[in-house]
This record gives C-alpha cells, structure tokens and sequence, in this order.
C-alpha cells in the first residue's frame, strides 16, 4: 500500500489480487469485459483479470478554478476551493487555473464572451418580428471591461484579452499583460541619435512620463508603448534641427534643451500622444546628450581658438599696461629732474647700490 498518495503513473494489470485505496486515493478499475469502475478511498477492493489505474487528484484553493476538458467536448469550469480526481473515461485534461486579480479601480480586464447570435427579422413569408432567434451556426463574440477591486473568474465560453505591448506594457500590464493599469505612471527612457541645422550630430537621452488615459482609448491603438516611443523620437528629431550645437558659449546640453523643453514642444507632443498613443503627457526631460566624434572635435578646434583669442587680448593688455608704467615712470623722473634732483642717486638707492665715488663714468650705479 505504501505512504505516499498514488496518482496516474499508477498501473497494474491483475489476474487475481486485491488493492487498498487509502482516503485521499481513487482509482479507475476496468474488468475483462471492458466495463469501468471509479473507487474513491478509503477501500479494499478485489481484482480478477483486471486493470487498475490510479487518478490524478487536482485541488483548486480560493482564488483558483478547475478547467475540466470532457471527452464530449465540452469544457467546464469548477470555481475553488474544490478538489477533482481526473479520470480518463471523463476527461481529457485537467488543470489547476488561477483567477485573475483585478487589484483596484483603476485596474481594467477585456472578456471577450462567446455565445449564439442572435438575429431579428423573418424568413422569406413570414411577418417580421421584433423577437430575437438563433442562427444555426453562428456565433457572436461580445466584450465587457472588468473593473476593480474583484477577482475574476472566466466562464468556459470566456476569453481574457492579452496585451501585446512593447517592453511587456512597461509596468501599466501585469506579468500575464491582460490587467491594465489607468492611473499608474509609465516611465520611458529612451535613447536616440540627433542632428542639428549644421548637420553635427550627437546621442542624446530623454526620459518620458506619462498615463494611459483610459481602457477604452487604449484598444483602439494597437501598442501605445511604441506609438509612444516613436512619437517622442519623431518630435525630438524634429524639434533639434534647427538649433546649433556648436554655438560658442552654449553647451550641447543647453542647446538640445532649450529646443525640446519648451512649451511649444511640449503642447505638440501632448497633443500627439493623446490623439494616437491614449496617453497623458506628465513631463519630458532630457538626462544627457553626448556629442558625436566630428562635432567634438568642432566644439575642442573653437574652444582651443576662443582659448588663443583670450591669451592674445591678455598678453596685449599685459604689454599695454608695462607701456603705461614706463611711460609713468619717465615722466616721473623728469619731473625729478626740473627740480634738481641727482638721478644717479635716486635710481641706485631705487635698486639698492650706492653710488661709486671713483666711477666717473655715465654708467654709475647700472655699470
């Protein structure tokens, strides 16, 4: 009998024997006639020319479901917390489903219900009547947005819409991206390559937040995250051409800001991601901006000339005001001379040597 529970990898074909069913086990038995079976433990049962199998035991817990194919073809759904034992006579498969956690009331699910369609008129003769019928054959599909805080459980003839969003819906989808998110913050950084009127080029950095505006804007577009994406590149692209990155005395930084931070911009990407992304434009920013190799050395050639400009006017200014002090000093010294005074004498003790009283030479004290 053993300890652990048996499940469908159990089979055994018995001539004469017996087999205990613990409680917690079934089992299928089928006898030399073909017929079947179903035991459910605890029970002893004897085997003559028989074959047993084991059943598979499926638990569903609270928020969880049972999703049982029947060999009819049909499909049925056992909400939980619930226990089945699957049987091959009746099922083809079945699974442990969970239900979908729509967590608050910004939360949206699309159920797609399948069902008869329904038709209204008459066949050839007959009075139309008002009164809905059956078509043979033909199915209707309609749509209804779940809305939280539920958790929802699917009918068999129900179908969850899935998102297919770039980036996995960048946090507005859950992890299985069929619940939507309205209200939460979508954060895009993206990346991309500029050129401005000189044709210089350079990498820029942007960071985009927005908000899905709501669930029923969000299905008439097919993937608001690259509509989005490609919608703010557009613009950008657009928006730099025609500044100036290598103006002198303005950075590339500055210069790709003042063009895509403005309001104008603004209004116009704004404008945009709500009419074709159902988005809500919260900011844009831009986080970095890298020049390109050639305008680099463009921006380094003007800063080296701006850089030899400085130092000439510097130099210059230098020289001018040495001419101003020698010229001061000139006239200094000959407004010492009107009134007598020895010069020798004065230049030396102004260099620190005193006069020698044997050089009768005009060098003096400079000798």
């Amino acid at each position: 009998m053993g300890i652990d529970f048996r499940g469908k990898g159990y089979v055994r074909f018995a001539r004469i024997g017996k087999r205990t069913v613990k409680e917690g086990e079934a089992c299928a038995i089928w006898n030399q006639n073909g017929q079947h079976t179903q035991v459910i433990g605890p029970k002893l049962v004897r085997l003559y020319w028989s074959t047993i199998r084991f059943l598979e035991h499926h638990v569903a817990g609270d928020e969880e479901f049972l999703k049982i194919q029947k060999r009819n073809g049909t499909v049925e759904h056992i909400r939980g917390p619930t226990e089945l034992f699957e049987n091959p006579v009746h099922h083809l498969k079945v699974t442990v489903e969970k239900a979908y956690h729509v967590p608050s009331s910004a939360s949206h699910l699309l159920v797609l219900h399948k069902g008869p369609q329904m038709v209204v008129g008459s066949v050839l003769g007959e009075v139309p009547s008002v009164q809905g019928r059956t078509a043979s054959g033909a199915v209707s599909t309609e749509q209804t947005i779940v809305t939280g805080p539920t958790i929802f459980f699917p009918e068999p003839t129900d179908s969850v819409h899935q998102f297919r969003w770039s980036d996995k819906g960048a946090g507005a989808l859950t992890e299985n991206m069929r619940v939507l998110t309205t209200k939460g913050m979508l954060v895009r950084a993206l990346e991309c390559t500029v050129s401005d009127a000189s044709s210089h080029s350079a990498a820029i950095g942007l960071e985009l937040r927005s908000r899905i505006i709501s669930m029923q804007e969000a299905l008439l577009v097919a993937d608001p995250i690259a509509e989005c994406d490609g919608l703010l590149k557009a613009l950008v692209l657009e928006a730099v051409a025609s500044a100036q990155f290598a103006r002198p005395g303005t950075s590339l930084l500055t210069a790709v800001r003042s063009a895509v931070t403005n309001a104008k911009f603004s209004e116009a990407l704004a404008e945009k991601l709500q009419k074709q992304a159902a988005m809500e434009l919260i900011s844009v920013t831009v986080t970095h901006a890298k020049p390109s190799t050639e305008l680099e050395k463009v921006c380094r050639k003007d800063d080296d000339l701006a850089a030899a400009t400085v130092n000439e006017q510097l130099h210059a200014k230098k020289l001018k005001q040495e001419a101003d002090e020698d010229e001061q000093r000139l006239a200094y010294l000959k407004e010492l001379k009107k009134l007598n005074v020895d010069l020798t004498q004065y230049l030396c003790t102004q260099n620190g040597r005193a006069p020698d009283p044997k050089d009768n030479s005009n060098k003096g004290c400079f000798g």
